[in-house]
C-alpha cells in the first residue's frame, strides 16, 4: 500500500468507529425506551408514541431478535403448528416480517400487516432478498394500518398470527384487536399468538387472563404452551 492509500485508510478508520459507536448508542437508547414503556405502561396504547419508537427501532430490530435462537425457534414452532397447506394467513403486527416470511416460505399466501412504515420497509427488503432464492416470497403482501380496525372483510383468513404486538396496546385496544382478528377469520379459523408469560412479568397476561379474554370474544378453549422458558404460544379456534 502506498503512502497516499495508507493516509486515506487512517482518515477513514475513525469515521467508521464513530459511526458504529453512534449506531450502538442509538440502539441502546431505543432499547431502554422500549423497556421503560413495557415496564411502566407509560404511553401504552399511544399510536403516536409506539410509532415513533418503532421508527427508531426499525434499523436495529433484526440485529437483536432474529439472532436469538429461542425466539426464532418459537416463531417456527408457532407457524409449523398453526399454518397448513393452502391456508390464507394474516400476520398482525408483522414488524420486520419474521412470522410473515416463515409463512410465505412454506408456500402460503400471507398479508403482513403493521402500523409502522419503516418496519414494513424492512420486511419488503428482506422479502426481495429472499425472493431471489425462493419464489414463494411473491406470496407475501404488505399492508399498513391499525390492528384495532382491520381493513378486511369478514371471514377472509384461515389463520391470524401475531407476535409480541398486543403487549404494546392498552387493555381496551387489545380486546378490540383480538375481536377484529376473530371477525376476519373464517368459520373455525384459528389465531396463533406469540407472547411471554404473565406469571413472570406484569407486562403480559397470565394464562387465566388469556382464557377469559378468548372465551369472552367467542373463541374455544385455547391451547396455551410455555416454551423456551419465557415464551408462550397461544392457539384458539373461532366458535360460531
Amino acid at each position: 500500500m502506498n503512502a497516499a492509500k495508507k493516509q486515506m485508510a487512517r482518515e477513514e478508520q475513525p469515521t467508521e468507529k464513530v459511526s458504529l459507536a453512534r449506531k450502538l448508542k442509538k440502539l441502546g437508547s431505543t432499547l431502554a425506551l422500549k423497556a421503560d414503556i413495557l415496564r411502566t405502561n407509560k404511553n401504552k396504547g399511544s399510536t403516536e408514541h409506539v410509532n415513533k419508537l418503532y421508527n427508531l427501532f426499525a434499523p436495529f430490530y433484526d440485529l437483536v431478535w432474529p439472532s436469538m435462537k429461542d425466539y426464532m425457534s418459537s416463531c417456527r414452532y408457532l407457524v409449523d403448528k398453526s399454518v397448513h397447506d393452502g391456508e390464507y394467513v394474516l400476520d398482525v403486527g408483522t414488524g420486520t416480517g419474521v412470522l410473515s416470511l416463515l409463512v410465505a416460505e412454506r408456500g402460503n399466501h400471507v398479508i403482513g400487516f403493521d402500523l409502522h412504515p419503516k418496519m414494513l420497509a424492512r420486511t419488503r427488503k428482506k422479502a426481495e432478498k429472499q425472493g431471489k432464492k425462493n419464489a414463494n416470497m411473491r406470496r407475501l403482501t404488505l399492508c399498513r394500518g391499525d390492528a384495532t380496525i382491520l381493513p378486511f372483510g369478514e371471514r377472509k383468513f384461515d389463520v391470524v398470527t401475531s407476535g409480541f404486538m398486543l403487549v404494546h396496546l392498552s387493555h381496551e385496544q387489545k380486546i378490540s384487536a383480538v375481536a377484529e382478528m376473530r371477525r376476519v377469520l373464517t368459520d373455525r379459523g384459528q389465531i396463533a399468538l406469540l407472547e411471554s408469560r404473565g406469571e413472570l412479568t406484569k407486562r403480559y397476561d397470565t394464562r387465566e387472563e388469556w382464557e377469559q379474554i378468548l372465551r369472552t370474544l367467542g373463541f374455544g378453549r385455547p391451547v396455551i404452551e410455555d416454551i423456551y422458558d419465557v415464551y408462550r404460544v397461544i392457539f384458539a379456534t373461532k366458535q360460531a
